[in-house]
């Protein structure tokens, strides 16, 4: 219930109930458009969203994180 009503208040709605397509093409538009949630909001669809933040740089993870054994 909680979950709930935090939901409610909240800005989370716009993300929970939006597909943002950053993929070429409209494949994925079938999934959401004209579809309604559970909870009885309607889906949307944006065709060409903005990044919200900068494309990040990341480091090279650690070697200990990869399955990949190492040749000996």
């Amino acid at each position: 219930m909680y979950r709930e009503q935090f939901l409610k208040n909240t800005k989370c709605l716009m993300v929970i109930h939006t597909l943002y397509n950053f993929s070429k093409g409209e494949d994925s538009k079938p999934v959401v458009d004209g579809k309604e949630a559970a909870d009885g909001n309607d889906f949307k669809y944006i065709k060409n969203p903005q990044a919200m933040a900068d494309k990040p740089v990341l480091k090279a993870p650690l070697a200990q994180l990869h399955s990949t054994p190492s040749e000996k």
